[in-house]
């Protein structure tokens, strides 16, 4: 049986996306996240630093392992508006850590947002790190994010760790926050007014923007009973449309 309601600050596809032509109208709801635009406004800001770093250092495979101060300043940044995006989700749907916030409890997303399952497409990439899943570790549950890790690393040791603030890591990290603020809040994801104007990539099969650097690839591993099928247009006049996951 699908769900009759959303989930708060998870976005799930609908059984049937065509009787549900406004589908996405629900993850507007202020109700669902009051600061969604905010969290968009961050990542912009993340991908247009790197554009500006791809001037100097050119985006491909040769250059994985470059490192400097910007790509240190972008690594930290997006390791942590990453950590605020997971946070918000969890508080959203009443998860609360036993201690201090670790990888740990952010890893719980995966199960109800399919992280490790999502795809993105470096545009700009020339080689095979233009594709990039930088949540692909999760799907096994005692792996952890290497570009996380190196975050950490790099955070608490740069005299010996600055190496791992690496352009490698730092497009996955960024990747990483395109993804998950995707699977909470799907094509608004583009920027905080968007409204819909998307298409298709026919070479990468991924939905892309004229704006965004990324393109993203979608789970494709919902079950029917994992998927939503509600007329927003008439859940919304209710004082509980949405519903908590339960990590």
């Amino acid at each position: 049986m699908s769900l009759r309601k959303p989930y708060y600050r998870i976005w799930r596809p609908f059984i049937d996306a065509k009787t549900h032509p406004r589908h996405c109208d629900y993850l507007r709801d202020p109700r669902n996240a009051k600061n969604a635009s905010d969290l968009i406004r961050g990542y912009l800001l993340l991908e247009k630093e790197l554009i500006r770093n791809f001037e100097f250092i050119e985006p491909c495979d040769a250059h994985l392992t470059s490192y400097s101060h910007q790509l240190y300043s972008l690594l930290l940044r997006a390791s942590t508006e990453f950590e605020a995006n997971a946070k918000g989700v969890l508080i959203a749907n009443e998860y609360s850590p036993k201690g201090d916030w670790t990888i740990k409890d952010y890893q719980k997303l995966d199960s109800a947002m399919r992280l490790s399952d999502y795809t993105v497409i470096v545009h700009a990439w020339s080689g095979q790190n233009r594709v990039v899943q930088p949540f692909k570790q999760w799907s096994s549950p005692a792996n952890g994010l290497p570009w996380y890790r190196a975050y950490n690393k790099v955070k608490h040791n740069r005299a010996d760790e600055f190496s791992s603030a690496s352009l490698e890591n730092v497009v996955n990290a960024i990747a990483g926050v395109f993804a998950i603020l995707f699977s909470q809040f799907h094509i608004q994801s583009f920027h905080p007014v968007h409204t819909g104007m998307y298409f298709t990539d026919d070479d990468d099969d991924a939905i892309s923007h004229s704006t965004s650097m990324f393109g993203i690839r979608l789970p494709s591993t919902w079950s029917v009973a994992d998927s939503y099928d509600f007329d927003w247009d008439t859940l919304k006049a209710s004082p509980m449309p949405f519903v908590r996951y339960s990590f």
